[in-house]
């Protein structure tokens, strides 16, 4: 088990938040990546688990045309009729990629590569990248070999990422919102549109923080919300995706701008349900950051995570993630 890190007692609440290095990523200053969560093997874990349940949610690895393939999830999201028309709007209105076969595809934020490793077992004769700004704990592996087209790169896309203007003719993002500060997501987006070659696509996936929760988890939600705002993430940036595309000096058309709920809980059969798994375990990660932050006494710690996880196994609470999804193309 790893040893607390040494922390200044006279440090104010909010500057603790603030500058608290995250376990595995220590070498990094939450300012250069404030990103919240631990690089643990625990953690990688758990990415696969959300790996897993958004392939089954949103019906494949890929929104973009004629990369999605319903049949890459191996089943169909069935959280209500609402979101399987939209992101079924959402398909059926771009227009196809003139890249049918990709041959350069860049994953920012891999964590430990699982959709970079699906990805590349699909499009064989593709160069897969992943980045993130720490490698991960523990890559992720199953019985087949590991793809040799698939390449891990580290680097941290706040700083800017040292790939040539239109490396990528496919470059996805999902799930980083943790990790970038409100006032970083037009360069971040910037950023990804000079990377991708004209004719290139943008995919994006990012969420909010769950609403519609029983009272155990909006407690947790306060205290993973201070954390937030003290590393100056604020979780409503997501809900400006498709306006940064737009504002990006790199010209996209074709966006298609979508916001659906990821159900957490009972009350969605089993997307719900594996989700509320994959937010316990979440949780749980968060142990050690929290307590060591005094945002918790350690005896409230066990009831509060109990409570939690009957909240989310009882219908009389509708939790939801809501997603935020844009795809687009880069002009040629």
């Amino acid at each position: 088990m790893s040893q607390p890190i040494p922390v200044d007692p006279a440090m104010s609440p909010a500057g603790l938040l603030a500058t608290l290095p995250v376990a595995g990523r220590a070498e990094i200053a939450p300012a250069e990546s404030p990103y919240p969560l631990p690089n643990i093997p625990e953690e990688d874990d758990r990415l696969s688990l959300q790996h897993f349940i958004l392939r089954a949610f949103l019906r494949g690895n890929s929104l973009v045309p004629s990369l999605h393939s319903s049949a890459a999830s191996g089943t169909r999201a069935s959280t209500g009729t609402w979101t399987n028309h939209i992101l079924d709007k959402t398909i059926a209105q771009a227009t196809a990629m003139p890249v049918t076969s990709p041959r350069r595809i860049l994953d920012v934020g891999c964590g430990n590569g699982r959709w970079c490793v699906e990805v590349a077992r699909r499009f064989p004769q593709a160069v897969v990248t992943g980045v993130d700004v720490v490698a991960p704990a523990k890559h992720y592996a199953d019985a087949q070999p590991m793809p040799p087209n698939y390449v891990f790169v580290q680097g941290n896309i706040l700083r800017g990422l040292s790939f040539a203007d239109g490396t990528f003719d496919y470059v996805h993002m999902r799930f980083v919102h943790l990790g970038i500060p409100s006032g970083q997501w037009q360069p971040v987006i910037n950023e990804l549109g000079r990377l991708i070659a004209p004719g290139g696509w943008l995919e994006c996936v990012e969420g909010l923080l769950p609403v519609e929760t029983g009272p155990a988890f909006a407690r947790y939600n306060g205290l993973f919300g201070a954390i937030l705002a003290a590393r100056q993430i604020d979780l409503a940036q997501p809900r400006k995706l498709d306006s940064y595309v737009r504002q990006s000096p790199y010209r996209f058309h074709q966006i298609q701008s979508r916001m659906v709920e990821l159900p957490i809980g009972a009350h969605g059969g089993f997307i719900g349900l594996s989700m509320a798994w994959n937010m316990v375990l979440g949780i749980q990660n968060m142990r050690a950051f929290c307590l060591q932050a005094g945002l918790i006494a350690v005896e409230e710690w066990e009831p509060l995570l109990r409570a939690i996880d009957e909240e989310f196994g009882s219908m009389a609470y509708q939790a939801v993630m809501p997603l935020h999804i844009v795809v687009a193309q880069r002009q040629g």
